[in-house]
């Protein structure tokens, strides 16, 4: 399986800058079967190529559900992914 590594900015509604790794410049690692990563992002990553720049709206059934995510992203919030796919090994 492939090794993504991208670099990402998350927002809700509620709050602009939830999650940044161009500001630390520290990308992200995803490898397919992770579970870390909301059900919604898992699937555009998967189909994700090299130098892809996307821009993802994930509802909240695909992102986090009626839980959220500790007091970062609400219960049913949609969740807004700035991606840039940096490389596929």
């Amino acid at each position: 399986d492939s090794k993504i590594k991208f670099h990402m900015i998350a927002s809700t509604k509620n709050k602009s800058n939830i999650f940044n790794t161009y500001s630390s410049n520290f990308p992200l690692t995803y490898m397919p079967g992770q579970k870390n990563y909301p059900k919604g992002l898992e699937q555009v990553l998967k189909k994700a190529k090299k130098d892809q720049h996307l821009f993802v709206i994930l509802d909240s059934q695909m992102a986090y559900g009626d839980k959220g995510y500790l007091d970062l992203v609400g219960p049913n919030e949609s969740v807004f992914y700035n991606l840039k796919i940096i490389d596929i090994e």
